[in-house]
C-alpha cells in the first residue's frame, strides 16, 4: 500500500537514518532531552515496514525501551508490517509496554485534551527514567509532532524543541499538524 505525499510537503520526504552500529534494521534517533529527565526518547519509522521485524524488535530491546508509543490506526500497522501488528497485538518478541495513541496519516489528533494527557504521560515516564519509543509510519509528521509536544511537556521552550526533533529527523509535515501543535504548546 503506497503512502500518499500531500501537495503541500515542507519537509523532506525521509529522515535521516543514522545506526551507531551500522547494522540493517530500524533506526533508533534518539533525542536530546536537554537535561530535563533521566529517560531517553527515540524517534523511529514502524518496526517491520522494510522487513525484518524480528531484527527491528531485537534493537528495541537492546536500546532498552521501556515503552513503545504507536501513532498509527491499527489498521495501518496491518497494512503496511502485518508481522509488527501481530507482534504488538499478542505482545510476543516486544518487551516494552505497549501505548496505542492513533492519529489519521498526515492528520492530527481528533482530542487535545486525551493528547495532552498522553503527552503528559509519556513525559513523566521520561522524568522517572524510562526509555519511550515513538513512532507512526515513517517516523517523520506524526511522530514529530509528538516529540515535540512531549519536549514541551518536559518543559522545552517550543522552538528549542523544534529544533530538537528537528535533528533527529522528525517534524511537523502538514499545515493542520504546524497549528495543532501552536494551539496545543504556543508558539510551534
Amino acid at each position: 500500500m503506497p503512502t500518499r505525499q500531500p501537495a503541500h510537503r515542507t519537509e523532506p520526504a525521509t529522515a535521516p537514518d543514522p545506526k551507531e552500529d551500522g547494522a540493517p534494521g530500524l533506526a533508533l534517533r534518539p533525542v536530546d532531552l536537554d537535561g530535563q529527565a533521566k529517560g531517553r526518547l527515540f524517534l523511529a519509522a514502524m518496526p517491520g515496514r522494510s522487513g525484518g521485524t524480528a531484527t527491528d524488535l531485537d534493537r528495541i530491546a537492546a536500546r532498552k525501551v521501556g515503552a513503545i508509543l504507536c501513532l498509527a490506526d491499527p489498521a495501518e500497522v496491518t497494512a503496511l508490517s502485518p508481522e509488527y501488528a501481530n507482534a504488538w497485538t499478542s505482545g510476543q518478541g516486544l518487551s516494552a509496554d505497549r501505548l496505542n495513541h492513533p492519529i489519521p496519516d498526515f492528520g492530527i489528533p481528533q482530542d487535545m485534551e486525551r493528547y495532552r494527557d498522553m503527552t503528559r504521560q509519556i513525559a513523566e515516564r521520561l522524568r522517572q527514567g524510562d526509555r519511550v519509543l515513538v513512532h507512526c509510519a515513517a517516523g517523520i509528521g506524526r511522530t514529530g509532532m509528538t516529540a515535540i509536544a512531549v519536549l514541551c511537556a518536559l518543559g522545552l521552550d517550543p522552538d528549542r524543541a523544534r529544533q530538537q526533533v528537528a535533528e533527529a529527523g522528525s517534524g511537523p509535515e502538514t499545515p493542520a499538524q504546524k497549528a495543532f501543535l501552536q494551539e496545543l504548546v504556543g508558539k510551534c
